[in-house]
């Protein structure tokens, strides 16, 4: 329902002529001259100063014009209030002795006056017009103009439509996260509406399981004020405690009653690491022990960043490893990158005992968000002795009557000891025995020379044994020696051939 109708009219007169001066009208207006042209202005209310008007018009023309020649002038008109002006028309009366060309913004009519139906102008609003046209003839020209106000106090329902904010809330989150992983957040609010959203603020609980970096339980955020289209962002960061599904609601208020929500929903997931694989049980000094292991992912998320590292013990020498492992630190590692759920991956590495040990080490995996898995490693390494028999004659060939001797060397080529060694020698009938030398003694029966036992020979060792004996009768004779020991299970063997002759 309209309260009242008032229309007010403001109305401008303005003179030009050749060398003639502005006329001012109207007991607030203003004519005067600046630079080459003539400004005037008129206000409503008409008690107003220029400066406190509501509704201000300004003319601005030129000083003087010659017959004939084009000339644009401007009319400037100002809402200088806080509210808008609706039905707000200028109208323009065309002197008898001016031609119009054109007039911009295109008017709303045109005959022996010129309107513009400016509609509504909003707080602050400024809408220049031009008019260009030539004077048919000498003599004065008056411009006269009149703005039209129609204030409607029944509009007022709609400035109350302007005053409402409306608070619009949105969550960016991941959906699915690794258990261990930072689960960052965003969230964003913006107002929709014309007018500020006052005094926001998001507080909220947080989700059993769920807290903030900083080790809260809750979320709070003070959004302060929003201006209308305005768009304001906050993030921060939450870590879960547990594999599970997190869904919080959270509910944004503002002054007023406004308010706003929208949904968190997180699903926490977690890999779960397998180690399978066995180290050889025995092994030789000396000997590569290759060890072969399988990392598998069982569990339902994937698994990130997968490591596995084997330490190397004391006495070992690392050989070679595949999947790009390399020796870092004392111990062998594999960076496997992400193993999918269910994918599994074979690692392999050879070492090598340097001396008689239990070799213990492991394979340990891990992976982020996952629980390390460590899988032991043992394997026996033994020694064994490798006897070597090389023997050697002096004087071959030897005349009848002369005397030959054989040096025998025993060598422990093996990773253990040789214990209980015992040397035989054996002398053909064309020989007769004179003497041996060594660090044991022997005893002679018939034509078979038996050392005592040589108690230890170590690891690469060699003990040297020597016999003398005479040529009795000429021919191609064979000196035999015949080796035991406790660690052999058959004798090691050895002939040497000499040549006697007369």
């Amino acid at each position: 329902m309209k309260l009242f109708n008032k229309k007010i009219w403001v109305t401008a007169l303005f003179a030009i002529g050749f060398m003639g001066t502005a006329i001012s009208f109207a007991a607030n207006g203003f004519s005067g001259q600046k630079g080459g042209m003539d400004y005037s202005w008129k206000a409503y209310p008409a008690s107003a100063k220029k400066e406190d008007a509501i509704l201000l018009v300004e003319r601005t023309v030129p000083k003087a014009i010659r017959p004939n020649k084009e000339y644009t002038y401007e009319v400037k008109i100002s809402n200088q209030s806080f509210y808008k002006l609706d039905q707000v028309l200028l109208t323009e009366i065309i002197p008898e002795n001016f031609t119009l060309i054109k007039a911009f913004p295109a008017p709303t009519s045109r005959s022996k006056a010129i309107k513009w139906d400016l509609g509504m102008m909003a707080p602050g609003q400024v809408d220049v017009l031009t008019i260009t046209g030539k004077a048919t003839s000498p003599g004065r020209i008056v411009h006269r103009g009149q703005a039209e106000l129609n204030c409607d106090l029944g509009s007022m329902t709609a400035i109350m439509e302007v005053v409402e904010p409306v608070l619009q809330f949105r969550v960016v989150s991941p959906a699915e996260i690794i258990l261990g992983e930072d689960i960052p957040v965003k969230v964003q609010f913006r107002n929709g509406g014309n007018a500020p959203v006052v005094n926001a603020k998001l507080s909220h609980p947080l989700s059993r399981g769920l807290k903030t970096k900083a080790g809260k339980n809750s979320v709070y955020i003070n959004i302060g004020n929003i201006q209308p289209n305005e768009i304001k962002s906050f993030d921060f960061v939450l870590n879960a405690n547990n594999v599970g599904i997190y869904e919080n609601k959270l509910v944004a208020k503002a002054d007023d009653g406004v308010n706003a929500s929208a949904l968190m929903k997180v699903s926490v997931q977690q890999p779960k690491l397998k180690l399978t694989g066995t180290a050889p049980t025995k092994r030789f000094v000396g000997n590569v022990i290759k060890y072969t292991t399988k990392v598998v992912n069982t569990g339902s998320a994937n698994a990130k960043n997968v490591i596995c590292r084997m330490p190397l013990p004391k006495g070992v020498k690392f050989v070679s490893a595949d999947e790009g492992g390399r020796v870092d630190k004392g111990a062998v590692e594999w960076k496997l990158g992400t193993l999918q759920p269910g994918e599994e991956k074979s690692i392999t590495s050879r070492i090598i005992a340097e001396k008689i040990m239990v070799v213990h080490t492991s394979i340990k995996a891990q992976a982020t968000g996952a629980k390390s898995v460590d899988r032991a490693l043992v394997t026996n390494v033994a020694g064994i002795p490798a006897i070597l028999l090389k023997m050697d004659d002096i004087n071959d060939p030897v005349p009848v009557g002369e005397t030959e001797t054989y040096i025998i060397n025993v060598e422990n080529q093996g990773s253990l000891a040789a214990t209980g060694i015992v040397v035989m020698c054996k002398l053909e009938e064309s020989m007769e025995f004179v003497k041996s030398e060594g660090s044991v003694k022997s005893k002679v029966n018939g034509y078979t020379v038996t050392f005592e036992p040589i108690a230890r020979i170590a690891p690469q060792a060699v003990a040297v044994l020597k016999v003398v004996v005479r040529a009795k009768k000429s021919g191609d004779v064979r000196f035999r020696v015949e080796i035991n020991s406790n660690e052999l299970t058959r004798p090691v063997r050895e002939a040497e051939s000499t040549n006697f002759y007369e």
